[in-house]
């Protein structure tokens, strides 16, 4: 579905977005941009300087079939001074030689502004000496911040790539060395102490994991298991009492019975084939 704002795509569920069309700068193809920067269309986009090559003689050669080509102009070369036609407003040479000849004949190092050919540099490229070379190159790699101190000797030097931080492999070297790691030290044993046995008197050694060891041996842990009273004996009257009266277990007739005999005016229930005392007259 397409207005006047462009169309319509569905995102995710339940949402539209509108996708506003765009104009491909090279063929004059309406497209939808994937994103806000996209200038051309899906198969112009994949190789843009040769579509527009392309499309340029296209354009030429439909404007001469048409008779409306551009009509020539005569202009001087700039090195040789001779006369041509062209179609084209900025040219300035007659050839591609011409064009060479006097870029050679004039171009300057770009440091010094000395031309090239009066040093007896024929290429028409580079620099005039090494000197103007390495001065560029570090004034380059001043403006860039790749124009640091080496970690090892304080040298400012000009690094290669962002993880460089050393001038030379001896700094490196020398930096390995001086920062190499110490060995791991080997972790202390716990400190072992001693203990007196109550029951033989022997002293025996005990580690921080047995702290709460108090007996030398399990012969004399068996001594005194045997010879410790039973809970019971120990256990003060009136502390057991019955579940469902509340009185001692000793003057509940149910529990001293053996569960045989309940107490006058006492009520059952059976729950699931058991018995159980809902009333107790001696319930508090």
């Amino acid at each position: 579905m397409v207005d006047q704002f462009g169309s319509f795509r569905y995102t995710n569920p339940g949402r539209w977005c509108v996708i506003a069309t765009k104009i491909c700068e090279i063929c004059g193809a309406e497209f939808e941009p994937v994103n806000g920067i996209q200038k051309y269309c899906h198969e112009c986009g994949k190789n843009p300087e040769r579509v527009r090559q392309r499309y340029a003689t296209a354009v030429a050669t439909n404007k001469r079939h048409a008779g409306e080509q551009d009509v020539p102009v005569e202009k001087e070369c700039k090195n040789c001074g001779k006369k041509f036609l062209t179609v084209y407003k900025n040219r300035e040479f007659c050839s591609e030689a011409c064009g060479e000849t006097y870029r050679i004949d004039t171009v300057e190092c770009p440091v010094c502004h000395a031309r090239l050919i009066d040093k007896g540099i024929t290429t028409g490229r580079g620099y005039c000496s090494d000197e103007c070379r390495d001065k560029d190159r570090l004034q380059k790699a001043i403006r860039d911040g790749n124009y640091i101190p080496c970690e090892q000797c304080g040298k400012n030097f000009i690094r290669p790539n962002l993880a460089s931080r050393f001038c030379c492999k001896e700094c490196y070297e020398t930096y390995r060395e001086t920062h190499k790691r110490t060995p791991a030290q080997p972790q202390k044993k716990p400190a072992i102490t001693t203990k007196v046995c109550p029951v033989c008197k022997k002293i025996f050694p005990v580690s921080p994991f047995q702290t709460t060891k108090l007996y030398c041996s399990v012969e004399c842990r068996t001594k005194v298991q045997r010879t410790a009273k039973p809970k019971s004996a120990t256990a003060k009257p009136e502390t057991h009492l019955c579940t469902t009266c509340r009185v001692s277990q000793k003057a509940c007739e149910r529990f001293s019975s053996g569960f045989k005999k309940l107490p006058e005016g006492a009520e059952l229930r059976t729950v699931k084939g058991q018995d159980i005392v809902v009333k107790c007259p001696k319930y508090r």
